[in-house]
């Protein structure tokens, strides 16, 4: 294994990664105060079947957040529309929201300390189960709508680049036929052009013949005509002659 092997598989294994440690850490005391400020906000208010409203709430925030966060993260980071910053970018989210700010805010261990203490605990575990159930649905279902709508809108701006794309070729190919057009049409007129010159000089061509056979036909008569006055000429000298 060379060096970049190795590199690459510090960079895969999520122990070597010192970012993962960071924002869990960041998360994790987010969630863990959260935690404190409720507890101390609600748990002085009535608690009537033994139910302590700010373990209660911690719990159920961090079941509706972590159950949304993941059925996001699921629709919008998917292998065939996510790149590899944004697949980097949800892997730190999910470590700072959900490993460490949903596993700050919610507890176990407050949660039985208080369901073995209480009169009614039974009561409380029973309503602390269903409702997180309950959020939880809650939170995947919206982030399903959520992550389906971002997904959506991504493929509707690449439909759009492309369809751009395709005008712009369509557009490139118009005018290229265009200007091939144009360049025919200019090489037609020039023949047409060229056309009627040709045309006038075959006729000229024509008559210049037919002059010259003229002129060669009277020269043949006039010769013809010279014989014959003078083979006249002779005979008549003879007959005088005789």
């Amino acid at each position: 294994m060379n060096d970049r092997d190795a590199l690459r598989s510090r960079s895969d294994n999520p122990l070597t990664d010192i970012w993962i440690y960071i924002v869990v850490f960041l998360g994790g005391s987010c969630g863990t105060a959260t935690r404190y400020v409720l507890g101390r906000t609600l748990n002085i208010l009535p608690q009537p079947l033994s139910i302590h409203w700010g373990t209660l709430t911690a719990n159920l925030i961090a079941c509706f957040v972590y159950a949304l966060l993941s059925a996001l993260l699921a629709q919008t980071l998917s292998a065939v529309n996510s790149t590899s910053r944004a697949k980097r970018a949800g892997e730190l989210t999910s470590r700072a929201l959900g490993m460490g700010f949903c596993g700050g805010l919610s507890t176990m261990s407050t949660l039985a300390l208080e369901i073995t203490a209480g009169q009614y605990g039974w009561v409380y575990a029973i309503i602390s189960l269903l409702s997180g159930v309950f959020f939880a649905l809650l939170g995947s279902i919206l982030g399903n709508a959520i992550g389906s709508l971002i997904s959506g809108a991504r493929v509707d701006a690449r439909g759009r680049k492309s369809k751009e794309s395709g005008s712009s070729k369509d557009n490139s190919t118009k005018s290229n036929l265009r200007k091939r057009g144009r360049h025919a049409g200019r090489h037609n007129v020039s023949t047409l052009s060229q056309a009627p010159s040709l045309s006038q000089s075959q006729p000229l061509a024509q008559m210049q013949r037919r002059e010259k056979a003229n002129h060669n036909d009277l020269k043949a008569a006039n010769s013809t005509e010279r014989a014959s006055s003078t083979s006249s000429v002779r005979h008549s000298r003879r007959k005088r002659k005789h």
